[in-house]
C-alpha cells in the first residue's frame, strides 16, 4: 500500500474519510437548500411531484414516499394505523394532481400525519434513512463499483443523478458522451468532467422548466472540478450553506 503523501498518490489512492456524510450533505443542500435533521418537513411541490417529505424530500411521484410509509407501517410506528388509510392515495399519486396552494382536506390531513410522525417518532427517521439508502445510495455504489470510480467527487456526481433522476438516469447520461470510465481504461477525472457537462446539457434542454433550472447542481460540480476538489477535502459552500 502506498504511504507517501504526494499529490499524485492522493489522487491514485484517495483516503475516503467521512465522505459518505459530506456527499449526502451536498445533495441535501441541492434538494432542500439546507442541511437539516428535520424528518417531518412536508410540502407540495410546484413541479407536479406531489408531496415532498422528510429530511431528504421524498416525493409522491417518485414512489419514494410510498416506500417510506410502507416501511414505517412495517415498523409499527405510532402513526402506522393512521397512515394505512392513505395507501390508496399514495399508490395512485393523488397528491401530484392537486393545487399546491389549495390541497383538499384529505391531503392536508395526510401531510399533518406525516409531519407529526417525522417530528415525534424515531421510527419514521429510521424508515426514511433506510429507504434512501436502499433506493439511491446502494444503487449509486453499484454504478461506482462497476466503473471503478475512486474519487469522492465522482461518487457525489453519481449519487446526485440517482437522487435527482433515479438510478437508471446514470446510464442515460453515460450514453451522451464518449469518455470511458477507469473500468474501461479511461481517466476518471476526464470521465467525471464529461459526465457533468453532458448532464448539464441534458438538464438545460429538459421539457420541464423547473427541471431546467436545476443546472446549478452541475455548475457547482464544475466549480469543484475547477477547484481540484476531487477528494472533497477543501472548503466548500453551496447555495450559501457551508458543507466543509
Amino acid at each position: 500500500m502506498c504511504t507517501c503523501s504526494c499529490e499524485c498518490c492522493k489522487k491514485c489512492h484517495p483516503v475516503i474519510v467521512n465522505t459518505h456524510e459530506i456527499i449526502k450533505n451536498i445533495i441535501e443542500v441541492f434538494e432542500t437548500g439546507k442541511i437539516s435533521k428535520n424528518y417531518g418537513t412536508t410540502t407540495i411541490l410546484e413541479d407536479g411531484a406531489g408531496i415532498s417529505y422528510g429530511k431528504s424530500q421524498a416525493t409522491d411521484k417518485s414512489n419514494t414516499l410510498d416506500a417510506i410509509v410502507f416501511r414505517y407501517i412495517d415498523k409499527k410506528g405510532m402513526y402506522a394505523a393512521s397512515l394505512e388509510k392513505y395507501l390508496d392515495e399514495l399508490h395512485s399519486n393523488l397528491t401530484t394532481t392537486v393545487k399546491p396552494s389549495n390541497p383538499p382536506a384529505r391531503v392536508r390531513n395526510l401531510m399533518m400525519i406525516l409531519e407529526q410522525a417525522g417530528n415525534i417518532d424515531p421510527k419514521m427517521a429510521e424508515a426514511q434513512d433506510e429507504i434512501f439508502d436502499e433506493l439511491y445510495w446502494q444503487p449509486a455504489q453499484k454504478h461506482i463499483q462497476s466503473m471503478k470510480l475512486v474519487l469522492p467527487l465522482s461518487h457525489a456526481i453519481v449519487y446526485d443523478t440517482c437522487i435527482h433522476s433515479g438510478p437508471d438516469g446514470v446510464n442515460k447520461i453515460r450514453r451522451l458522451f464518449s469518455e470511458v470510465p477507469p473500468a474501461s481504461g479511461g481517466d476518471e477525472e476526464a470521465w467525471a468532467q464529461a459526465y457533468v457537462r453532458a448532464r448539464r446539457a441534458w438538464l438545460a434542454n429538459y421539457s420541464n422548466i423547473l427541471v431546467r433550472k436545476t443546472v446549478y447542481r452541475m455548475d457547482y460540480f464544475l466549480e469543484m472540478i475547477r477547484d481540484d476538489n476531487w477528494r472533497l477535502d477543501k472548503p466548500l459552500t453551496i447555495l450559501g450553506v457551508k458543507i466543509i
